[in-house]
């Protein structure tokens, strides 16, 4: 099989300015006749239609993901952006992880609180209980 630039005559060619644009439109006529139909692929309306919807559905399913992986990535985003405000107000990043941890054991204790004083209150309960079980397995007549 012979290449393409084989086929080319080494002679040189003296083409002036004018000659270029000639030259190079009768290079395309020939690649074109050469080629014929075989460089345009034909292809029905319905073939068509269904390689694009086929695209459609493809790029669809591909594009989804989960939605709680994103509200998860959208967090995360919130939180370091709140802590780089921190940093920034207060003129570190020790600074700023200093008081996201007083926040959060802040918030830790008061949501704690409710909770000690109904298991107080239930243990308290259940002394109670028992303590009035006793007194009446005590007072049952043997």
């Amino acid at each position: 099989m012979k290449s393409w630039f084989a086929r080319r005559s080494n002679a040189p060619v003296a083409v002036d300015g004018s000659d270029q644009l000639d030259a190079y439109k009768e290079g395309r006529r020939d690649e074109h006749a050469r080629l014929g139909d075989t460089a345009r692929p034909t292809a029905d309306r319905s073939a068509l239609n269904e390689a694009y919807e086929r695209g459609r559905r493809d790029g669809r399913a591909r594009g989804r993901g989960s939605p709680l992986l994103g509200f998860l990535v959208l967090i995360i985003a919130v939180i370091g952006g709140i802590i780089i405000y921190l940093a920034i107000r207060n003129g570190s990043f020790t600074s700023a992880g200093a008081k996201v941890d007083q926040s959060i054991s802040s918030t830790a204790q008061e949501v704690q609180a409710p909770i000690r004083g109904a298991a107080d209150k239930t243990g308290n309960a259940l002394q109670n209980a028992g303590q009035t079980l006793k007194d009446r397995a005590d007072s049952a007549p043997n």
